[in-house]
C-alpha cells in the first residue's frame, strides 16, 4: 500500500509544477525543424510534428494547426490512484526527448511517466508515399498497470473567420471522422474542394472507440464511463500491461498517412491499409418499409455480421462482385437505432449504424400535422396570434414570446421571426401541395391572415417598403420605435427589413400557396391565386432591394446562397406563362445578377451568414444549373456594388463557364459534407447533420441525374443525405410508444433541429444535451421544406449493386421490374443506367402506393397507376424527361394524350382525371 501512497504523493508535487511549466513553453518559441522525401514535406519541434504538406498541393497548405503528437495517457498501478502522461506538456517529466534522423524520414518523441513507471515513445517514419506513426508505450515498474484511457488530438486547420477568402478556402480543412473500432479513419477535404486530400487510418491492431470535443480515444474505459449522461453505441475499453520482465509489459499502436488526388483514391486506399470500403443504397436511415444493400470492400475476409437485435433484423448474403467486395441486403424490424457488428480479418470488427424509421410519407404527414395541432399559437389577445412556435419534445412544451424558455432578450428571434419561425409555414405549404388536407390549409391562411400580413410583413399599403419583412428580434418590438429602442441602438432612422433570408422562405410559402389555391381553390379561403402570386412575386423583388437599401453592408442579396430562394425561378415561369411579362423580365434580371457574380466574379461564392457554409450550396447549385440550361446575355456595368465600390461586366457569358462553376461548388459541397463516413448521422449530411443535410443532397441528386457523366456515386451520396433527416423527426407506432428520442404519443411529430453526436455535449443554442437530436425544433422545418421537391423514387443500374430501387420496394419478374413508390411524395419517377435517364414528374396527384410501377427490361415502355389525390374531376400535368430515349407516347386509361415541349427539351402531356385510379401507359417511339 505504501507504493500507491508514495506514487500520489509525488502526482501532486507534480501536478504542482505544471501550469508553471506549461506557461514557460507557452512563452517561448519552438525552434521548427524539417524532414521530407519526394512526397511529404513535414516540419517537427519539440511538442510534435507541426507541419504536413503534400509535395503535390499547388497551394502549399499546411494541414496542421498545432502538434501531431499531444497523446493523453491516463493509467494506474494496480489500485492505486489514476496518473497521467499528458504530452507535449507532459506533467511528469520537464523535458520531453526529441530524436531526429532526417536522412531515414525518423522522429522519436520520449515520454516518461513519474518515477519511470511508464514510458511512452512515439514514431513518425517516412516510408514512400506513406508516412507512419507509431505509439509503444512501456511497463517499467514491478506491478500490472491499467490503462484507462489513451488518446490523442489531431489539430487541423479549420479556421472560417478572417478577411483573406484565399487563405480560408485554400489552406483550410474540414474534417471527417468514422470512429468505428478496428476499420477506423479520418480524412481531410480543403475547404474549396480542391486535392489533395489527407487520410489517417489506422494499422491491424489499432482501433478507435470512442471521440469527445476534443480527442479521439484508443481506449477509453475511464473518461468515457466517467461521462454516464447520454448514450454511446460503441463499448468503452480499457487495457492491461504486465510487470516488466514479462512479455506483456508493452502494447503499441499504428496510424498511416495518406494523401489521395481523388475521392475514388481515397477509397482505394482505405482497401490497401486492410479496412473496409462500405456503400450503403438507398442510405443508412432506412424506411422500416424497406431493405438496403450494402457492400463491404476488402482485403480482409469477413468472418460473420451480428445484429444487434436478430429477431427484428433480416440479413441476407447476396455474394461477392469481383474479388473482394461482398454484398448483402438488410430490412429492420425494430424502430431506431440498429447496430451491424462486422467481424473481419479474424478478429477485429467495426459497426455499420443504421436507424429505422417510419416511411418517408408517414414521418411528413406527421410532422406537417404536428406542428399545425401542436405547435400553433391561436389567441386573438396576443400579438403573436397565429405563430407557429418552437417545441421542446424533452419537455412537451411549446416555446413562444410570452414562454421564452432560454431564449429571452436578443434571443427572442428564434421564437417568433428568423429561420426557426418562419420556416414552417413553407414546408406545411409545400406539404400540402402533394397531399392537401383542409384543416392544415386553413391554419396556414390564419397564420398569414393573424401573424403574417400587416404583422411581420407589411401589406401593399404600407408605404414606404410595402411586401417589408421585420427581422430580429420579432415583428411587435420592430414596429414600435419606443420597444425597439429597449433591444437595439443599431439603425433605429430605418426600418428592421434587410434579412434576406426571411425573404426567400416567405416567397417560397406564397409560391406554394399560389399552387395549392391555383390547384384546389376549394380549399383557399383568405386569399385568390392571383393574390398569392403577386405577393410572391413582390416578396422575391423585395429580397433583392431593401436588404440592400436599408443595410447592405451585411445581408448581401447578389452575394450570399440563401436556402429556398430556388423557388424564384418557379415565379419566373408562372409569371410569363400567365402573360406578366413585365415582371418575370424584372425578377429574371435580378436573378440573373446574381447567378453572374457567382459564376464569373468570385472564385470562392460559398459564404452566407458564415464566411463558409453548408447553407450556401442550395443555392450555388440552382443558380449554376440556371447559367448551364438559359443563355444569359453579355453585359456592361450590370450592377454596381457600393460596398466594393466597383461595376461588374460580364462581356462574355458562356454556359461551358456555368458548367465549370457547377463541378467547382458540388466539390466545395462535398467538403463538408458526409461521404466515406458509412454512419446513419454522417452519410450526405453535414458536419452536425442538421436541417442543410436534406437541403444540400438536393444538389447532389439534381446533378447525378441530369449533368454527371458518371451518376452513381452522386445517386448513393444525394440520397442517403435526402433519407437521413427523417431520423430527426420524432415518430412511432404505439409498439415504439411513438418515438425512439422522446417517447409519448403526444411528442409524435416532433422534430430536432441538428444532431449532438458525442456521447454529451452542448448544443449551439446553449443547451446541455444527450447524443441525440436537439431537443428543439428550431431551425429543422427549413429542411423539411426540401422533401416534396427533392423526393423521388428511382429503377437505378448500379455497378456495385445492380438494379435497384431508391426510395421504395422492388421486385423482378422475367421481363419487368414491379417499384412500389415509397419516397416521401409519389411524384417522381425515375430510371437511370448508362444510356438512358428517364424522369417523369407530376403537379398533383400521386403515382399508387399499392399498385406497382411495371418497367419493361428492355427500357421501350412502362405502365403506372395514379390515384387521384382529392376525388373530383380535375386535370394533371405530366412532364416527362427523356435523355438517351426516343419521344414519348402516353396512353391514359387507352386513351391517347398528345404532348409538347417546353424550352427545356421536356415533354408535357396534361389529362383530365375523373376516376380514383387510372392507368397510364408510356412508350417511345
Amino acid at each position: 500500500m505504501k507504493h500507491y501512497i508514495l506514487l500520489g504523493l509525488l502526482a501532486i508535487l507534480a501536478y504542482s509544477n505544471a501550469d508553471a511549466q506549461q506557461q514557460r513553453q507557452a512563452q517561448q518559441p519552438l525552434e521548427t525543424f524539417t524532414m521530407g522525401n519526394a512526397y511529404w514535406k513535414v516540419g517537427y519541434n519539440t511538442n510534435g510534428v507541426c507541419a504536413l504538406e503534400s509535395t503535390t498541393d499547388s497551394y502549399q497548405a499546411n494541414l496542421l494547426n498545432g502538434e501531431l503528437g499531444d497523446v493523453y495517457l491516463a493509467y494506474k498501478v494496480k489500485d492505486g490512484v489514476w496518473m497521467r502522461i499528458n504530452t507535449p506538456y507532459n506533467r511528469f517529466t520537464p523535458v520531453r526527448e526529441m530524436k531526429a534522423d532526417n536522412q531515414a524520414g525518423t522522429i522519436s518523441y520520449h515520454d516518461i511517466g513519474m518515477g519511470d513507471i511508464i514510458e511512452m515513445t512515439q514514431n513518425f517514419r517516412l516510408e514512400g508515399e506513406l508516412l507512419h506513426w507509431n505509439i509503444e508505450i512501456v511497463n517499467n515498474s514491478k506491478f500490472p498497470i491499467e490503462i484507462g484511457d489513451l488518446a490523442f488530438t489531431f489539430p487541423a486547420r479549420s479556421g472560417r473567420g478572417g478577411s483573406d477568402r484565399m487563405a480560408i478556402f485554400e489552406k483550410n480543412y474540414n474534417r471527417h471522422t468514422f470512429i468505428s473500432g478496428d476499420a477506423s479513419f479520418m480524412y481531410f477535404t480543403r475547404i474549396n474542394g480542391k486535392a489533395p486530400y489527407y487520410l489517417m487510418t489506422v494499422d491491424p491492431g489499432t482501433k478507435l472507440e470512442y471521440v469527445d470535443n476534443t480527442r479521439f480515444y484508443i481506449y477509453s474505459g475511464k473518461s468515457g464511463t466517467a461521462e454516464t449522461r447520454g448514450t454511446w453505441r460503441q463499448e468503452h475499453t480499457r487495457a492491461w500491461l504486465q510487470p516488466a520482465g514479462t512479455n506483456q509489459n508493452k502494447m503499441s499502436f499504428g496510424f498511416t498517412l495518406h494523401y489521395a488526388d481523388s475521392y475514388p483514391e481515397l477509397k482505394e486506399k482505405i482497401i490497401a491499409s486492410r479496412l473496409i470500403d462500405i456503400d450503403v443504397v438507398p442510405g443508412m436511415t432506412l424506411p422500416v418499409s424497406q431493405k438496403a444493400k450494402f457492400s463491404l470492400n476488402t482485403l480482409c475476409p469477413i468472418d460473420s455480421i451480428a445484429a444487434e437485435f436478430p429477431a427484428m433484423t433480416e440479413l441476407k448474403y447476396l455474394g461477392k462482385k469481383g474479388a473482394n467486395t461482398h454484398i448483402y441486403e438488410v430490412g429492420f424490424r425494430k424502430l431506431g437505432e440498429n447496430l451491424l457488428t462486422v467481424h473481419f480479418d479474424n478478429g477485429r470488427k467495426t459497426y455499420l449504424e443504421f436507424f429505422s424509421c417510419e416511411s418517408p410519407e408517414t414521418i411528413t404527414k406527421k410532422r406537417s400535422s404536428f406542428i399545425v395541432n401542436s405547435q400553433q399559437f391561436r389567441d386573438p389577445t396576443k400579438w403573436y396570434n397565429g405563430l407557429y412556435g418552437v417545441y421542446d419534445m424533452n419537455k412537451g412544451d411549446l416555446l413562444g414570446p410570452d414562454n421564452p424558455y432560454i431564449f429571452d432578450d436578443v434571443l427572442t428571434y428564434f421564437l417568433a421571426s428568423d429561420d426557426p419561425a418562419l420556416g414552417k409555414a413553407p414546408f406545411i405549404a409545400s406539404k400540402n401541395v402533394v397531399f392537401p388536407d383542409d384543416a392544415e390549409i386553413a391554419s396556414l391562411e390564419y397564420h398569414i391572415k393573424h401573424f403574417v400580413w400587416g404583422g411581420l410583413q407589411r401589406t401593399d399599403k404600407e408605404t414606404p417598403y410595402p411586401y417589408g419583412i421585420y427581422g430580429t428580434p420579432n415583428w411587435f418590438i420592430n414596429r414600435d420605435h419606443d420597444l425597439r429602442v429597449h433591444y437595439t441602438a443599431y439603425s433605429l432612422d430605418k426600418l428592421r427589413l434587410w434579412r434576406t433570408f426571411d425573404y426567400a422562405h416567405m416567397a417560397m410559402m406564397y409560391w406554394h400557396m399560389y399552387q395549392i389555391a391555383t390547384l384546389y381553390p376549394e380549399k383557399c379561403n383568405y386569399m385568390s391565386a392571383e393574390q398569392y402570386l403577386e405577393i410572391a412575386y413582390q416578396t422575391a423583388k423585395a429580397f433583392y432591394i431593401y436588404p440592400a437599401e436599408l443595410d447592405g453592408g451585411y445581408y448581401e442579396p447578389y452575394k450570399w446562397g440563401c436556402y429556398n430562394e430556388l423557388i424564384k425561378v418557379n415565379i419566373i415561369d408562372e409569371l410569363e406563362a400567365k402573360g406578366f411579362a413585365e415582371k418575370a423580365a424584372d425578377l429574371r434580371a435580378e436573378w440573373e445578377k446574381k447567378a453572374k457574380w457567382f459564376i464569373y466574379d468570385e472564385p470562392y461564392p460559398y459564404s452566407s451568414e458564415y464566411v463558409t457554409d453548408r447553407t450556401a450550396f442550395e443555392s450555388t447549385y440552382f443558380l449554376a444549373k440556371y447559367g448551364v440550361q438559359n443563355d444569359m446575355k453579355p453585359d456592361e456595368n450590370l450592377w454596381y456594388d457600393p460596398n466594393a465600390k466597383k461595376w461588374y461586366s460580364h462581356p462574355v457569358v458562356t454556359k461551358e463557364k456555368a458548367r465549370d462553376f457547377m463541378d467547382r461548388q458540388l466539390y466545395a459541397a462535398l467538403s463538408c459534407r458526409g461521404y466515406l463516413e458509412k454512419q446513419w448521422f454522417k452519410l450526405g449530411g453535414d458536419f452536425s447533420f442538421s436541417y442543410m443535410a436534406r437541403m444540400g443532397s438536393t444538389p447532389i441528386l439534381d446533378y447525378g441525374y441530369r449533368f454527371a457523366d458518371n451518376p452513381y456515386e452522386w445517386l448513393r451520396l444525394g440520397y442517403a443525405g435526402y433519407l437521413g433527416p427523417f431520423a430527426m423527426v420524432n415518430t412511432g407506432t404505439p409498439e415504439s410508444n411513438y418515438g425512439y428520442w422522446h417517447p409519448g404519443k403526444e411528442k409524435d411529430g416532433a422534430m430536432g433541429q441538428s444532431f449532438i453526436s458525442t456521447k454529451y455535449g452542448r448544443s449551439w443554442v446553449g443547451i446541455d444535451e444527450p447524443r441525440g437530436p436537439l431537443r428543439l425544433c428550431g431551425e429543422a422545418d427549413l429542411g423539411m421544406c426540401a422533401i416534396t421537391r427533392t423526393a423521388v423514387s428511382m429503377l437505378v443500374n448500379d455497378p456495385i449493386f445492380g438494379w435497384t430501387v431508391f426510395g421504395g420496394n422492388m421486385s423482378e419478374e422475367q421481363k419487368q421490374f414491379a417499384i412500389y413508390p415509397d419516397d416521401g411524395a409519389r411524384i417522381r419517377f425515375r430510371v437511370i443506367n448508362d444510356k438512358i435517364r428517364l424522369g417523369l414528374e407530376l403537379d398533383r396527384d400521386n403515382w399508387s402506393a399499392t399498385s406497382p410501377i411495371m418497367v419493361n427490361k428492355d427500357m421501350k415502355s412502362m405502365e403506372l397507376k395514379l390515384e387521384n389525390g382529392t376525388g373530383n374531376k380535375h386535370t394533371t400535368r405530366l412532364t416527362v424527361e427523356a435523355k438517351g430515349a426516343r419521344s414519348p407516347k402516353l396512353t391514359m386509361n387507352g386513351k391517347n394524350i398528345t404532348s409538347k415541349q417546353d424550352r427545356y427539351g421536356n415533354y408535357i402531356f396534361e389529362f383530365p382525371v375523373e376516376q380514383q385510379v387510372n392507368t397510364l401507359k408510356l412508350a417511345w417511339r
